[in-house]
């Protein structure tokens, strides 16, 4: 009988490199020995193996104890994934999770105070440079709740804040060493950070007076597209969505049945990853900014913000797995 390896709860342990590689080696000493196939499980996440360095473990290791790598299968929530294995793309958890809660998010159609929002905790290096341009605008909703109380993840948004803004990274550290920064009143704790729909339903009332969302997915490397709260919040609470994600991300969607907002604003940026993307998307902020008929725009975007709602809360997106490749569970 084959035996899987969550990798994933390892990740979130923040396991350190060498230790994470002596676990995944031992797992293919035991497929070895009891002759089955290699499984590495990264449900429900979908992170990029590239990108958190799995990848190159699992392929190393691999080599050494004299798998081939095309023998090796990933159970993962990543829809662009691509690997020279066999890789089993699971449905999305958080989808799922939404249909367990059919009357949880039913929401008033109230006409926009101000036209962002933007909702985040754990600091990424997107996230911080999108807060401070959001924050700017002087027409949001935010919250940002996580700086030097994450450690991991501070450490690694500074790398790359470092990497890809060597002029700019002090000011965005220096942003992210003043957390929190909010603007709601709301103040969540661990569990409601983790935990579907505590994560969800506290933001209720600020979905209700924004106009957009500016979604910063967990994973916005490469082609990764990983589905999670964040994207379910704005559709659940008929909201617009602008999303930070890996390349594709949008195109994803579309191949689940949902709709986007191509007609109203350019969605060009999902044709990027990493500070292309947000560069594009900060563009498009500054557009949206200057926007003088929100409420009117509003109205017309309610035909396809609905059948987002509807397609969600019903499981439509069921009826379009195949499209991505992901088999009947």
């Amino acid at each position: 009988m084959p035996i899987k390896l969550s990798v994933w709860k390892l990740l979130a342990q923040e396991t350190p490199p060498q230790r994470l590689k002596a676990i995944i080696g031992e797992h293919f000493d035991k497929c070895a020995t009891g002759r089955t196939t290699p499984i590495f499980d990264f449900y429900p996440e979908g992170p990029d193996l590239h990108d958190n360095g799995c990848w190159q473990i699992i392929e190393q290791c691999a080599i050494d104890k004299q798998f081939s790598i095309s023998d090796v299968q990933i159970d993962i929530c990543d829809y662009n994934a691509n690997y020279p294995c066999k890789v089993v793309k699971k449905q999305p958890a958080w989808l799922n999770k939404v249909l367990l809660y059919p009357k949880a998010f039913e929401t008033n159609n109230i006409k926009p105070e101000v036209i962002f929002g933007h909702f985040v905790a754990r600091p990424s290096w997107d996230r911080i440079v999108l807060h401070e341009s959001i924050k700017r605008t002087n027409n949001a909703l935010y919250s940002f709740w996580q700086g030097k109380n994450k450690p991991y993840s501070y450490r690694n948004s500074i790398k790359k804040l470092q990497h890809y803004y060597p002029n700019d990274w002090k000011k965005y550290k220096n942003l992210l060493d003043n957390m929190p920064s909010t603007n709601i009143n709301t103040t969540p704790d661990k569990q409601e950070f983790i935990t579907f729909p505590d994560n969800v339903l506290p933001l209720k009332p600020y979905y209700e007076k924004i106009f957009v969302d500016i979604v910063s997915e967990t994973f916005t490397s490469g082609t990764t597209c990983f589905i999670t709260e964040k994207t379910t919040r704005p559709i659940v609470y008929k909201c617009p969505f602008v999303i930070m994600a890996g390349k594709g991300y949008l195109k994803a969607l579309k191949k689940f049945g949902f709709k986007t907002f191509d007609t109203w604003w350019d969605e060009d940026y999902d044709n990027y990853t990493g500070p292309e993307r947000l560069e594009k998307i900060m563009a498009l902020i500054n557009t949206l900014s200057r926007e003088k008929h929100v409420n009117s725009l509003k109205l017309e975007l309610q035909t396809t913000i609905e059948h987002n709602y509807n397609h969600i809360i019903q499981g439509q997106w069921k009826t379009h797995t195949h499209r991505l490749g992901i088999s009947d569970e």
